[in-house]
């Protein structure tokens, strides 16, 4: 189920001892959960934006830039 997914994943990026690969994964699986089945793109906008200002200088955040830059176009 696609929405205890998502909020299972995002239990575990807030837990206090969560590493930052952790964090970056479970936002990666809550953006690929909110563009996929759940089909929200404006919540997956907001969740790449916090990726970016979280993690700049990161693979992830490159990414997550070129998607925003997709989903903007595409509107």
């Amino acid at each position: 189920d696609p929405a205890t997914a998502i909020e299972r994943f995002r239990m575990a990026r807030a837990l206090p001892a969560a590493k930052p690969e952790l964090r970056r994964y479970t936002s990666q699986k809550i953006i690929d959960l909110l563009l996929g089945p759940l089909g929200d793109r404006g919540r997956a906008m907001v969740e790449l934006r916090m990726l970016i200002d979280q993690y700049p200088a990161s693979r992830e955040a490159e990414a997550a830039r070129a998607a925003l830059r997709s989903l903007k176009a595409e509107s």
